[in-house]
């Protein structure tokens, strides 16, 4: 069943970020175990990096 239009869900609670400051990971670098703990916790209710050069990466687990 499809959600009405004014329902929504935030995501943020369950999302976390790793910033690349430098723009040099790809999606195999950043999926690999080495930078998992890495991922820190969205500390906000919304997500706002402001202006900036870097690559943000975002990590949401989704179960079915």
């Amino acid at each position: 069943m499809p959600l009405a239009d004014d329902d929504s869900y935030s995501v943020i609670p369950y999302v976390a970020i790793l910033e690349d400051r430098n723009n040099e990971w790809n999606i195999e670098d950043v999926a690999s175990d080495t930078f998992f703990s890495q991922f820190m916790p969205a500390k906000q209710s919304y997500l706002n990096f402001g202006y900036s050069d870097s690559t943000f990466w975002i990590r949401l687990q989704v179960r079915y």
